[in-house]
Protein backbone atom coordinates (compact mmCIF):
# COMPACT_ATOMS: atom_id res chain seq x y z
CA UNK A 1 0.00 0.00 0.00
CA UNK A 2 2.87 2.37 0.81
CA UNK A 3 4.46 1.64 -2.58
CA UNK A 4 1.14 2.37 -4.29
CA UNK A 5 0.93 5.75 -2.56
CA UNK A 6 4.50 6.59 -3.58
CA UNK A 7 3.85 5.52 -7.20
CA UNK A 8 0.71 7.65 -7.33
CA UNK A 9 2.57 10.67 -5.95
CA UNK A 10 5.48 10.06 -8.34
CA UNK A 11 3.16 9.91 -11.38
CA UNK A 12 1.66 13.30 -10.56
CA UNK A 13 5.12 14.70 -9.81
CA UNK A 14 6.42 13.54 -13.20
CA UNK A 15 3.49 15.18 -15.01
CA UNK A 16 3.98 18.38 -13.02
CA UNK A 17 7.73 18.58 -13.59
CA UNK A 18 8.20 17.25 -17.12
CA UNK A 19 7.83 19.70 -20.06
CA UNK A 20 6.66 16.74 -22.13
CA UNK A 21 3.23 17.09 -20.51
CA UNK A 22 2.89 20.77 -21.39
CA UNK A 23 0.13 21.67 -23.84
CA UNK A 24 -0.30 25.33 -24.76
CA UNK A 25 1.97 26.09 -21.78
CA UNK A 26 -0.47 24.33 -19.47
CA UNK A 27 -0.59 20.90 -17.85
CA UNK A 28 -4.25 20.76 -16.95
CA UNK A 29 -5.07 18.54 -19.95
CA UNK A 30 -2.43 16.00 -18.88
CA UNK A 31 -3.66 16.01 -15.29
CA UNK A 32 -7.23 15.60 -16.51
CA UNK A 33 -6.29 12.69 -18.78
CA UNK A 34 -4.32 10.95 -16.05
CA UNK A 35 -7.09 11.31 -13.46
CA UNK A 36 -9.65 9.94 -15.93
CA UNK A 37 -7.29 7.03 -16.70
CA UNK A 38 -6.98 6.22 -12.98
CA UNK A 39 -10.76 6.00 -12.68
CA UNK A 40 -10.75 3.79 -15.77
CA UNK A 41 -8.42 1.37 -14.01
CA UNK A 42 -10.66 1.34 -10.96
CA UNK A 43 -13.65 0.67 -13.22
CA UNK A 44 -11.91 -2.32 -14.85
CA UNK A 45 -11.09 -3.75 -11.41
CA UNK A 46 -14.67 -3.22 -10.21
CA UNK A 47 -16.25 -4.76 -13.31
CA UNK A 48 -14.12 -7.91 -13.16
CA UNK A 49 -14.27 -8.34 -9.40
CA UNK A 50 -17.84 -7.22 -8.64
CA UNK A 51 -19.94 -7.24 -11.82
CA UNK A 52 -18.77 -10.08 -14.09
CA UNK A 53 -19.79 -13.43 -12.63
CA UNK A 54 -16.67 -15.30 -13.76
CA UNK A 55 -13.88 -17.08 -11.96
CA UNK A 56 -10.80 -15.00 -11.23
CA UNK A 57 -8.67 -17.40 -13.31
CA UNK A 58 -10.61 -16.29 -16.41
CA UNK A 59 -10.77 -12.58 -15.56
CA UNK A 60 -8.51 -10.75 -18.01
CA UNK A 61 -7.30 -8.07 -15.62
CA UNK A 62 -6.27 -10.67 -12.98
CA UNK A 63 -5.10 -13.75 -14.88
CA UNK A 64 -1.72 -12.39 -16.06
CA UNK A 65 -1.07 -10.80 -12.67
CA UNK A 66 -1.88 -14.06 -10.90
CA UNK A 67 0.42 -16.07 -13.19
CA UNK A 68 3.22 -13.63 -12.40
CA UNK A 69 2.56 -14.18 -8.68
CA UNK A 70 2.84 -17.94 -9.19
CA UNK A 71 6.16 -17.68 -11.04
CA UNK A 72 7.50 -15.06 -8.62
CA UNK A 73 6.70 -17.25 -5.61
CA UNK A 74 9.43 -19.67 -6.77
CA UNK A 75 12.14 -17.01 -6.97
CA UNK A 76 13.38 -17.54 -3.43
CA UNK A 77 14.03 -21.26 -3.98
CA UNK A 78 14.80 -21.30 -7.72
CA UNK A 79 16.10 -17.84 -8.68
CA UNK A 80 18.07 -19.01 -11.74
CA UNK A 81 15.10 -20.89 -13.18
CA UNK A 82 12.76 -17.95 -12.65
CA UNK A 83 15.26 -15.60 -14.32
CA UNK A 84 15.53 -17.98 -17.28
CA UNK A 85 11.75 -17.96 -17.60
CA UNK A 86 11.69 -14.17 -17.41
CA UNK A 87 14.33 -13.72 -20.12
CA UNK A 88 12.98 -16.55 -22.27
CA UNK A 89 16.05 -18.78 -22.11
CA UNK A 90 14.33 -21.75 -20.53
CA UNK A 91 13.66 -25.30 -21.59
CA UNK A 92 10.33 -26.89 -20.78
CA UNK A 93 12.20 -30.19 -20.50
CA UNK A 94 13.84 -28.88 -17.34
CA UNK A 95 12.08 -30.43 -14.35
CA UNK A 96 12.00 -27.25 -12.25
CA UNK A 97 10.86 -25.08 -15.14
CA UNK A 98 8.09 -27.53 -15.94
CA UNK A 99 7.04 -27.57 -12.27
CA UNK A 100 6.79 -23.77 -12.21
CA UNK A 101 5.02 -23.23 -15.53
CA UNK A 102 2.63 -26.12 -14.96
CA UNK A 103 1.11 -24.12 -12.10
CA UNK A 104 0.26 -21.16 -14.36
CA UNK A 105 -3.00 -20.97 -16.27
CA UNK A 106 -2.21 -18.62 -19.18
CA UNK A 107 1.52 -18.94 -19.90
CA UNK A 108 0.65 -21.43 -22.64
CA UNK A 109 -2.29 -20.99 -24.99
CA UNK A 110 -4.75 -23.82 -25.63
CA UNK A 111 -4.49 -23.22 -29.39
CA UNK A 112 -1.59 -22.17 -31.59
CA UNK A 113 -2.05 -18.71 -33.11
CA UNK A 114 1.18 -18.55 -35.11
CA UNK A 115 2.68 -15.39 -33.59
CA UNK A 116 4.51 -14.32 -30.46
CA UNK A 117 2.66 -15.35 -27.32
CA UNK A 118 1.67 -11.93 -25.99
CA UNK A 119 0.29 -13.56 -22.83
CA UNK A 120 3.89 -14.18 -21.80
CA UNK A 121 4.87 -10.55 -22.49
CA UNK A 122 2.18 -9.28 -20.09
CA UNK A 123 3.07 -11.90 -17.47
CA UNK A 124 6.75 -10.92 -17.71
CA UNK A 125 5.92 -7.25 -17.23
CA UNK A 126 3.89 -8.12 -14.14
CA UNK A 127 6.78 -10.26 -12.94
CA UNK A 128 9.14 -7.31 -13.35
CA UNK A 129 6.80 -5.02 -11.38
CA UNK A 130 6.53 -7.58 -8.56
CA UNK A 131 9.96 -6.60 -7.27
CA UNK A 132 8.59 -3.12 -6.63
CA UNK A 133 4.97 -3.81 -5.73
CA UNK A 134 5.38 -6.73 -3.35
CA UNK A 135 2.36 -8.33 -5.04
CA UNK A 136 -0.09 -5.47 -4.40
CA UNK A 137 -2.43 -5.55 -7.42
CA UNK A 138 -3.23 -1.83 -7.48
CA UNK A 139 0.43 -0.92 -7.92
CA UNK A 140 0.43 -3.00 -11.11
CA UNK A 141 -2.83 -1.36 -12.14
CA UNK A 142 -1.31 2.09 -11.70
CA UNK A 143 1.78 1.28 -13.79
CA UNK A 144 -0.26 -0.26 -16.63
CA UNK A 145 -2.58 2.76 -16.49
CA UNK A 146 0.32 5.14 -16.80
CA UNK A 147 1.72 3.25 -19.82
CA UNK A 148 -1.64 3.51 -21.59
CA UNK A 149 -2.00 7.18 -20.66
CA UNK A 150 1.49 8.04 -21.93
CA UNK A 151 0.77 6.17 -25.18
CA UNK A 152 -2.25 8.40 -25.82
CA UNK A 153 -0.25 11.45 -24.72
CA UNK A 154 2.44 10.65 -27.32
CA UNK A 155 -0.27 11.01 -29.96
CA UNK A 156 -1.75 14.19 -28.50
CA UNK A 157 1.71 15.73 -28.17
CA UNK A 158 2.69 15.22 -31.80
CA UNK A 159 -0.73 16.13 -33.22
CA UNK A 160 -0.93 19.34 -31.16
CA UNK A 161 2.27 20.55 -32.87
CA UNK A 162 0.50 20.53 -36.23
CA UNK A 163 -3.13 21.28 -35.40
CA UNK A 164 -4.24 24.06 -33.05
CA UNK A 165 -7.65 23.50 -31.47
CA UNK A 166 -10.04 26.28 -30.47
CA UNK A 167 -9.51 25.08 -26.89
CA UNK A 168 -6.67 22.75 -25.81
CA UNK A 169 -8.96 21.05 -23.28
CA UNK A 170 -10.74 19.43 -26.24
CA UNK A 171 -7.80 17.04 -26.64
CA UNK A 172 -9.02 15.49 -23.38
CA UNK A 173 -12.13 14.17 -25.16
CA UNK A 174 -10.06 11.22 -26.39
CA UNK A 175 -9.89 9.98 -22.78
CA UNK A 176 -13.70 10.01 -22.56
CA UNK A 177 -14.51 7.39 -25.23
CA UNK A 178 -15.98 4.58 -23.08
CA UNK A 179 -14.20 1.48 -24.42
CA UNK A 180 -10.88 3.20 -25.05
CA UNK A 181 -11.07 4.67 -21.54
CA UNK A 182 -11.89 1.30 -20.01
CA UNK A 183 -9.62 -1.18 -21.82
CA UNK A 184 -6.63 1.15 -21.97
CA UNK A 185 -6.64 1.38 -18.18
CA UNK A 186 -6.38 -2.15 -16.77
CA UNK A 187 -3.70 -4.77 -16.20
CA UNK A 188 -4.23 -5.84 -19.79
CA UNK A 189 -2.49 -5.99 -23.16
CA UNK A 190 -4.10 -2.81 -24.48
CA UNK A 191 -2.09 -0.28 -22.39
CA UNK A 192 1.17 -1.86 -23.58
CA UNK A 193 -0.06 -1.85 -27.19
CA UNK A 194 -1.16 1.80 -27.07
CA UNK A 195 2.11 2.80 -25.42
CA UNK A 196 4.20 1.31 -28.24
CA UNK A 197 1.81 2.53 -30.96
CA UNK A 198 1.96 6.06 -29.56
CA UNK A 199 5.74 5.82 -29.24
CA UNK A 200 6.05 4.65 -32.85
CA UNK A 201 3.94 7.47 -34.34
CA UNK A 202 5.64 10.01 -32.06
CA UNK A 203 9.03 8.82 -33.29
CA UNK A 204 7.87 8.77 -36.92
CA UNK A 205 6.45 12.30 -36.99
CA UNK A 206 8.59 14.16 -34.48
CA UNK A 207 11.83 16.03 -35.12
CA UNK A 208 14.56 15.40 -32.56
CA UNK A 209 17.57 17.46 -31.55
CA UNK A 210 19.78 14.37 -31.63
CA UNK A 211 19.69 12.33 -34.84
CA UNK A 212 20.20 9.04 -32.97
CA UNK A 213 16.91 9.42 -31.05
CA UNK A 214 14.56 8.80 -33.98
CA UNK A 215 15.98 5.39 -35.01
CA UNK A 216 16.31 4.30 -31.37
CA UNK A 217 12.68 5.20 -30.62
CA UNK A 218 11.40 3.61 -33.82
CA UNK A 219 13.35 0.39 -33.26
CA UNK A 220 12.10 0.15 -29.66
CA UNK A 221 8.51 0.81 -30.76
CA UNK A 222 8.66 -1.72 -33.61
CA UNK A 223 10.08 -4.33 -31.24
CA UNK A 224 7.30 -3.65 -28.74
CA UNK A 225 4.56 -3.86 -31.39
CA UNK A 226 6.00 -7.11 -32.75
CA UNK A 227 6.01 -8.59 -29.25
CA UNK A 228 2.52 -7.51 -28.20
CA UNK A 229 0.41 -7.30 -31.41
CA UNK A 230 2.38 -7.74 -34.63
CA UNK A 231 -0.74 -7.43 -36.78
CA UNK A 232 -1.17 -3.78 -35.68
CA UNK A 233 2.22 -2.95 -37.18
CA UNK A 234 1.28 -4.94 -40.28
CA UNK A 235 -1.93 -2.90 -40.66
CA UNK A 236 -0.03 0.36 -40.13
CA UNK A 237 2.75 -0.27 -42.64
CA UNK A 238 0.79 0.08 -45.95
CA UNK A 239 -0.51 3.52 -44.94
CA UNK A 240 2.94 4.69 -43.91
CA UNK A 241 4.36 3.48 -47.22
CA UNK A 242 1.63 5.14 -49.27
CA UNK A 243 1.78 8.57 -47.58
CA UNK A 244 5.57 8.50 -47.88
CA UNK A 245 5.42 7.79 -51.62
CA UNK A 246 2.40 9.81 -52.72
CA UNK A 247 1.98 12.44 -50.01
CA UNK A 248 -0.86 14.72 -51.14
CA UNK A 249 -1.90 14.34 -54.76
CA UNK A 250 -4.43 11.80 -56.11
CA UNK A 251 -3.73 9.70 -53.03
CA UNK A 252 -6.77 7.46 -52.96
CA UNK A 253 -6.72 6.71 -56.70
CA UNK A 254 -3.14 5.46 -56.42
CA UNK A 255 -3.83 3.68 -53.15
CA UNK A 256 -6.70 1.72 -54.70
CA UNK A 257 -4.54 0.78 -57.68
CA UNK A 258 -1.74 -0.44 -55.41
CA UNK A 259 -4.16 -2.45 -53.29
CA UNK A 260 -5.54 -4.01 -56.47
CA UNK A 261 -2.02 -4.95 -57.54
CA UNK A 262 -1.38 -6.39 -54.08
CA UNK A 263 -4.49 -8.58 -54.34
CA UNK A 264 -3.39 -9.84 -57.76
CA UNK A 265 0.04 -10.72 -56.33
CA UNK A 266 -1.70 -12.53 -53.46
CA UNK A 267 -3.77 -14.59 -55.89
CA UNK A 268 -0.77 -15.25 -58.14
CA UNK A 269 1.33 -16.30 -55.18
CA UNK A 270 -1.38 -18.70 -54.06
CA UNK A 271 -1.59 -20.40 -57.45
CA UNK A 272 2.03 -20.35 -58.61
CA UNK A 273 4.31 -20.01 -55.58
CA UNK A 274 2.37 -21.87 -52.87
CA UNK A 275 2.32 -18.69 -50.77
CA UNK A 276 -0.92 -18.87 -48.82
CA UNK A 277 -1.47 -16.20 -46.14
CA UNK A 278 -5.19 -16.82 -46.57
CA UNK A 279 -4.69 -20.23 -44.98
CA UNK A 280 -3.15 -18.59 -41.92
CA UNK A 281 -6.09 -16.18 -41.61
CA UNK A 282 -8.65 -18.97 -42.08
CA UNK A 283 -6.89 -21.03 -39.41
CA UNK A 284 -6.95 -18.06 -37.03
CA UNK A 285 -10.73 -17.88 -37.43
CA UNK A 286 -10.95 -21.58 -36.55
CA UNK A 287 -8.66 -21.06 -33.53
CA UNK A 288 -10.74 -18.10 -32.37
CA UNK A 289 -13.97 -20.09 -32.66
CA UNK A 290 -12.41 -22.88 -30.60
CA UNK A 291 -11.34 -20.45 -27.87
CA UNK A 292 -14.77 -18.76 -27.88
CA UNK A 293 -16.57 -22.07 -27.43
CA UNK A 294 -14.09 -23.29 -24.82
CA UNK A 295 -14.56 -20.12 -22.75
CA UNK A 296 -18.32 -19.98 -23.45
CA UNK A 297 -18.07 -16.36 -24.57
CA UNK A 298 -21.41 -14.57 -24.05
CA UNK A 299 -21.04 -12.31 -27.11
CA UNK A 300 -20.15 -15.04 -29.60
CA UNK A 301 -21.90 -14.66 -32.97
CA UNK A 302 -22.21 -16.86 -36.04
CA UNK A 303 -20.67 -15.46 -39.21
CA UNK A 304 -19.18 -16.57 -42.51
CA UNK A 305 -16.73 -19.45 -42.67
CA UNK A 306 -13.41 -18.59 -44.29
CA UNK A 307 -11.86 -20.92 -46.82
CA UNK A 308 -8.04 -20.99 -47.20
CA UNK A 309 -7.97 -19.09 -50.49
CA UNK A 310 -7.72 -15.40 -51.51
CA UNK A 311 -11.19 -15.26 -53.07
CA UNK A 312 -12.78 -16.21 -49.76
CA UNK A 313 -10.93 -13.34 -48.04
CA UNK A 314 -11.96 -10.84 -50.74
CA UNK A 315 -15.57 -12.02 -50.87
CA UNK A 316 -16.03 -11.88 -47.07
CA UNK A 317 -14.12 -8.62 -46.45
CA UNK A 318 -17.23 -6.35 -46.77
CA UNK A 319 -19.06 -8.35 -44.08
CA UNK A 320 -15.89 -8.33 -41.98
CA UNK A 321 -15.93 -4.50 -42.16
CA UNK A 322 -19.59 -4.40 -41.12
CA UNK A 323 -18.88 -6.68 -38.16
CA UNK A 324 -15.91 -4.58 -37.04
CA UNK A 325 -17.67 -1.23 -37.40
CA UNK A 326 -21.06 -2.05 -35.87
CA UNK A 327 -20.94 -5.16 -33.67
CA UNK A 328 -22.35 -5.60 -31.16
CA UNK A 329 -25.54 -4.52 -32.94
CA UNK A 330 -27.97 -2.60 -30.75
CA UNK A 331 -30.64 -5.34 -31.11
CA UNK A 332 -28.11 -7.93 -29.90
CA UNK A 333 -27.07 -5.93 -26.83
CA UNK A 334 -28.07 -8.05 -23.86
CA UNK A 335 -26.13 -6.09 -21.24
CA UNK A 336 -25.39 -2.47 -20.39
CA UNK A 337 -21.78 -2.88 -21.53
CA UNK A 338 -22.80 -4.22 -24.94
CA UNK A 339 -25.35 -1.42 -25.31
CA UNK A 340 -22.67 1.19 -24.54
CA UNK A 341 -20.38 -0.44 -27.11
CA UNK A 342 -23.17 -0.40 -29.72
CA UNK A 343 -23.91 3.27 -29.13
CA UNK A 344 -20.19 4.08 -29.20
CA UNK A 345 -19.75 2.28 -32.53
CA UNK A 346 -22.70 4.09 -34.10
CA UNK A 347 -21.70 7.47 -32.64
CA UNK A 348 -18.10 7.26 -33.86
CA UNK A 349 -19.26 6.17 -37.32
CA UNK A 350 -21.69 9.11 -37.66
CA UNK A 351 -19.14 11.62 -36.30
CA UNK A 352 -16.46 10.32 -38.68
CA UNK A 353 -18.74 10.62 -41.73
CA UNK A 354 -19.80 14.12 -40.65
CA UNK A 355 -16.17 15.14 -40.03
CA UNK A 356 -14.91 13.89 -43.39
CA UNK A 357 -17.74 15.73 -45.19
CA UNK A 358 -16.89 18.89 -43.27
CA UNK A 359 -13.19 18.62 -44.08
CA UNK A 360 -12.49 20.98 -46.97
CA UNK A 361 -9.27 22.96 -46.87
CA UNK A 362 -6.71 20.64 -45.35
CA UNK A 363 -3.21 21.20 -44.09
CA UNK A 364 -0.64 18.78 -45.46
CA UNK A 365 -0.31 17.20 -42.03
CA UNK A 366 -4.06 16.66 -41.66
CA UNK A 367 -4.21 15.15 -45.16
CA UNK A 368 -1.48 12.67 -44.31
CA UNK A 369 -2.83 11.85 -40.85
CA UNK A 370 -6.32 11.31 -42.30
CA UNK A 371 -5.03 9.06 -45.09
CA UNK A 372 -2.80 7.05 -42.74
CA UNK A 373 -5.52 6.49 -40.12
CA UNK A 374 -8.23 5.60 -42.61
CA UNK A 375 -6.02 3.02 -44.33
CA UNK A 376 -4.89 1.65 -40.97
CA UNK A 377 -8.51 1.41 -39.82
CA UNK A 378 -9.65 -0.34 -43.00
CA UNK A 379 -6.80 -2.84 -42.72
CA UNK A 380 -7.40 -3.48 -39.02
CA UNK A 381 -11.19 -3.73 -39.34
CA UNK A 382 -10.99 -6.19 -42.23
CA UNK A 383 -8.37 -8.34 -40.50
CA UNK A 384 -10.10 -8.59 -37.13
CA UNK A 385 -13.52 -8.87 -38.80
CA UNK A 386 -12.32 -11.87 -40.78
CA UNK A 387 -10.96 -13.72 -37.77
CA UNK A 388 -12.99 -12.62 -34.72
CA UNK A 389 -16.41 -14.02 -33.80
CA UNK A 390 -16.91 -12.46 -30.35
CA UNK A 391 -18.31 -8.92 -30.14
CA UNK A 392 -16.48 -8.14 -26.90
CA UNK A 393 -13.16 -9.10 -28.49
CA UNK A 394 -13.91 -7.01 -31.59
CA UNK A 395 -14.46 -3.95 -29.41
CA UNK A 396 -11.11 -4.46 -27.69
CA UNK A 397 -9.09 -5.37 -30.79
CA UNK A 398 -10.08 -2.14 -32.52
CA UNK A 399 -9.11 0.12 -29.60
CA UNK A 400 -6.01 1.46 -31.50
CA UNK A 401 -8.25 2.54 -34.40
CA UNK A 402 -10.86 3.92 -31.97
CA UNK A 403 -8.29 6.21 -30.34
CA UNK A 404 -6.75 7.34 -33.64
CA UNK A 405 -10.15 7.97 -35.26
CA UNK A 406 -11.32 9.92 -32.21
CA UNK A 407 -8.27 12.18 -32.49
CA UNK A 408 -8.97 12.68 -36.20
CA UNK A 409 -12.57 13.68 -35.44
CA UNK A 410 -11.42 16.07 -32.69
CA UNK A 411 -8.91 17.74 -35.04
CA UNK A 412 -11.42 18.20 -37.86
CA UNK A 413 -14.31 19.44 -35.72
CA UNK A 414 -12.36 21.73 -33.40
CA UNK A 415 -9.38 22.92 -35.44
CA UNK A 416 -8.75 26.65 -35.21
CA UNK A 417 -9.06 27.52 -38.88
CA UNK A 418 -6.86 30.63 -38.76
CA UNK A 419 -3.97 28.57 -37.36
CA UNK A 420 -0.61 28.92 -39.03
CA UNK A 421 0.39 25.46 -37.89
CA UNK A 422 0.18 23.85 -41.34
CA UNK A 423 3.48 22.05 -41.23
CA UNK A 424 4.67 19.25 -43.41
CA UNK A 425 5.69 15.93 -41.92
CA UNK A 426 9.30 15.33 -41.13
Amino acid sequence: MTVFGLLLFFSFWVIYKSPFFLLSNRKYVAFLGWIVSIFGGIAVWYIYSKVYQIERVNADTFKFFDDALIIGSYFKDYPIDVLKIFFGFYSIENETTYLILEKTTHWFRPFHFGEFNDNQIVIRLNLLILGLSGGFYFSHLLIFNFLGFVGVWFLIKILSKHVLLINPYLWGLVFMVPNAWLWNSGVLKEPILIFFLGLFLFGYWNKFNHSILKPVILIAAVWGLLMIKAYVLLCLFPGLLLITIFKKYNFWHKAIVLYGVGILFLIAGFFFLSINPSQVIAQKQIDFNNVARLSEANSYFETFKLEPNPMSLIFNSPMAMVNSIFRPFIWNSNSIFMLISSLENFGLFILLIFSLKKLKKESLFLIQYKNLILIFTINLYVLIGLTTTVSGALVRYKIPATILLTLLIIMILFEQKNSNNEKALS
